[in-house]
């Protein structure tokens, strides 16, 4: 109807924060914390966070 080719989702229905979640072996770290990744993303679900998991080095 309107020929559109483009749709922008802006921040009101989008997550506004990333966590970046550092991995060392089986271990998980939030601010120099260790966190139980399970916790971590339930969290993230009820809040709206988007979770990045990574090395210390790809972070």
């Amino acid at each position: 109807m309107h020929n559109v080719n483009y749709l922008i989702i802006g921040g009101d229905i989008t997550s506004k924060n990333i966590v970046f979640i550092e991995r060392s072996g089986d271990k998980y770290y939030f601010n120099d914390n260790e966190v139980d990744i399970k916790t971590v993303y339930e969290d993230a679900r009820k809040y709206g966070y988007y979770i990045h998991v990574a090395s210390k080095d790809e972070i």
